[in-house]
């Protein structure tokens, strides 16, 4: 199915259903090039693993509680994620040696080569996603996004004003329940 857009400007709702849905194709596009690049690799996961190992492979090491944050998902969710990931010899969980309840989760070598190919394949997707934008556009794109970005994560646009507060701790997407269209619903994201 494709997109109905207008031609120019209309509202500010169908301005930020087309942003979900452009969203939503070029997150698609991507995880397509790198599932298709890595077939031989032994690595079928889907994109919330993908994210998973993105997220540790920028930051590091981290606490489950951590992790679960920025996925903004269910604590069992990410039990699931985490149990396939480890079967697959992709990520270490050991235990925190500071808070016994907590666990470290952390790549393997294994994930880390993995991780280097889908960065590769998807700057290569990349590339073709905005081939079709020349250097100025594609600045201007990222000055307009970095600065709703920014203004989403200002405390009096992001979570306080809705009155039910966001920002993660594992609630994912209101635990299942479709949100009431305020706008929020996402972690934190950085600019």
């Amino acid at each position: 199915m494709k997109y109905n857009f207008s031609d120019k400007f209309e509202n500010s709702y169908d301005l930020a259903a087309f942003l979900r849905y452009a969203s939503r194709l070029i997150s698609r596009s991507c995880h397509h090039r790198s599932c298709n690049g890595l077939r031989g690799r032994g690595f079928i996961g889907n994109h919330s693993q993908g994210r998973v190992l993105k997220i540790l492979k920028e930051n590091g090491s981290m606490v489950q509680g951590d992790l679960l944050e920025i996925m903004d998902v269910r604590s069992s969710s990410l039990s699931e994620l985490l149990s396939k990931l480890e079967s697959k010899g992709l990520i270490k969980k050991e235990r925190s040696e500071t808070d016994r309840r907590s666990f470290i989760i952390s790549t393997t070598n294994v994930a880390d080569e993995l991780m280097d190919d889908i960065t590769s394949l998807d700057m290569e997707a990349a590339e073709k996603i905005f081939s079709c934008l020349n250097d100025d556009e594609k600045e201007n794109l990222h000055n307009t996004l970095k600065k709703i970005v920014v203004s989403l994560q200002d405390e009096s646009a992001y979570g306080k004003n809705c009155g039910h507060g966001h920002g993660g701790h594992g609630g994912g997407r209101h635990s299942g329940r479709r949100h009431h269209g305020c706008g929020h619903g996402k972690g934190k994201i950085d600019a």
